[in-house]
Formats: structure tokens, C-alpha cells, sequence
């Protein structure tokens, strides 16, 4: 004869065994189990109250993808619903003891990072490890310039113009402020999790002087190759000056300019080619080679 009854708590069971020694196994999902040898007599009954530990296990708690301006003891953790404790300031992981084995659902809230909940299996005398890896929530980021009215791109994108705010995700983010007239300026900047950063930028004027390339006014040619460096001079007392070079040709050429001279002090007309033969030779043969 087998009879069973159970209520929350408290579950019993009747049962007809055959005499002699008797092993009794007492089992229950969740609990630990109980076994024992009894001696069951003819025609007597016997009567076992047994109570059943329920199996225990403990979780640890840590978290990932944390950066270090993080406040670690503003993290509160929950085990289904109820609040455990906050995790070390430290940074350690949370120890939680004394779980009853089964599946569990871990929480942890932090005023700057998203909700993040977990799902664990507590087994009996095991702590199981929970790793929860938070996302930080954007932080506000207000840019100013003087002047107003600069284009802002943000990571490579158009964004809008200054005054300017928006919302960011954590992390380094690349900013560049342009406005025509004045120097582009970039700015690297770190986003903390919900914080609030403003840049504020004065933009330095572009200068207007023009690069202009040499403009060639006139030339001559001669009838060979200068061998004579170029000379200026007012040659003929005319008040213009005159540009006067050798040539391999034999020849001397007086070119005028037709430009005033700007003081007749400054421009005296030196001797050419150093003697009065012009042969450019300090020693040597008195007479030109020609």
C-alpha cells in the first residue's frame, strides 16, 4: 500500500514494505537527501519525520566593461527583486551567500550606466560566478564658439552649427569646428558616462596675404651663352638705370631698364670686370683673352 500527501511545507508518504532491513532514500528537488537503514517487523508500523535541508549555493558578482572614472560603490545589486548590497568601492566583486539552488535573476542599477540583469543556476554547495558587463548612458556635450555659426562634425559627420549640443556615447570622440574665414580647429575629446561636458572655443581669423609668383617683365638674348654676372647702374647719367652683362659672344650689353634709379647714392656705377681693360683678373695676363 503507497500513499502520498503533501502540503507547502510539509509532504508525507505511506507505503506497504516487506520485513527485514530496509534502506529509505528521502528526496526532494531543491533539498538535500536523506537515507537511512531501517528494520521494518511483521504486523508493526513504523514512523519516520525527517526534515529536509534545502540545498545552498552563493553567486559572485563582478562587473565588466567598466572605465576607470567609474564609481564602483554607487552599483546596488539585486537577487530577484530584492537588494543585496553594493558592490565594493574598491572595484572587488559582491559575495552573496546562503542562495537557494535553482535559477535566479541578478540585477545591478547604477545611476550613470543602463540597467543590466542577469540570469544565473545556483547548484548546490557551488559559488557560481556572475560576470555583468554595463553600458554607460550618454553624456551631454555643448559646443560654443566665438564667433557663432561654426559647422560641427562629429567623428567624420555633419552635425549641425554652434551654439550646439548633443548627446554622446561614452568613449573618445573626434570634433571638428570650421568656419570660413578662420583656422579649423579639432579637439579630441572623452565622454564620462551621464556627464556633462562643454567646450567653449575661440576661433583664430585666417590671414589674407596672397602668395603671388614672379612675374617676368621683359628678357633680351644675346648671342651666346652670360659668362658675366649681371650689373645695375646708371650708366649714361640719365637718372634710369641700365643692366649690363658680358656674353661669350665677345660682347658687352648695356640694356636700359627704363626704371627710375631710387637714389644715385645708393647705385654708383662700380668698375667692371676690375681694371680699367675689364679683364676680371687680378693676376696674370694684363689683356682680355679676346
Amino acid at each position: 500500500m503507497l500513499k502520498y500527501a503533501c502540503n507547502c511545507r510539509r509532504w508525507a508518504l505511506e507505503a506497504s514494505v516487506l520485513v527485514g532491513e530496509r534502506t529509505i532514500v528521502i528526496a526532494k528537488k531543491g533539498y538535500s537527501a536523506s537515507t537511512e537503514v531501517i528494520n521494518i517487523e511483521k504486523g508493526k508500523k513504523k514512523i519516520l519525520r525527517r526534515s529536509l535541508a534545502p540545498e545552498m549555493g552563493g553567486i559572485e558578482v563582478s562587473l565588466a566593461g567598466v572605465p576607470y572614472l567609474f564609481e564602483p560603490g554607487r552599483a546596488k545589486v539585486f537577487l530577484d527583486g530584492r537588494y543585496r548590497g553594493n558592490m565594493p568601492e574598491e572595484g572587488k566583486s559582491l559575495k552573496i551567500a546562503n542562495i537557494l539552488a535553482g535559477e535566479h535573476i541578478v540585477r545591478v542599477e547604477h545611476p550613470d550606466y543602463e540597467v543590466k540583469e542577469a540570469s544565473v543556476l545556483v547548484r548546490h554547495n557551488v559559488t557560481e560566478d556572475v560576470r555583468i558587463e554595463l553600458k554607460g548612458k550618454p553624456g551631454k556635450v555643448v559646443v560654443v564658439t566665438t564667433p557663432l555659426g561654426a559647422e560641427v562634425e562629429i567623428d567624420g559627420k555633419k552635425v549641425g552649427v554652434t551654439p550646439f549640443n548633443t548627446a554622446l556615447e561614452p568613449g573618445r570622440h573626434r570634433i571638428s569646428i570650421s568656419l570660413k574665414g578662420y583656422k579649423t580647429e579639432i579637439k579630441e575629446i572623452d565622454v564620462t558616462p551621464n556627464k556633462p561636458l562643454t567646450l567653449n572655443i575661440s576661433l583664430s581669423a585666417v590671414s589674407h596675404t596672397r602668395r603671388t609668383r614672379p612675374v617676368l617683365l621683359w628678357s633680351y638674348e644675346t648671342g651666346d651663352k652670360v659668362w658675366s654676372s649681371p650689373s645695375l647702374g646708371d650708366i649714361d647719367g640719365d637718372g634710369r638705370l641700365e643692366v649690363v652683362v658680358g656674353s661669350v659672344d665677345y660682347k658687352i650689353y648695356a640694356l636700359s631698364t627704363g626704371a627710375p634709379v631710387p637714389s644715385p647714392s645708393l647705385l654708383p656705377w662700380p668698375k667692371f670686370k676690375h681694371d680699367a681693360k675689364n679683364t676680371g683678373l687680378r693676376t696674370g695676363t694684363p689683356n682680355p683673352p679676346w
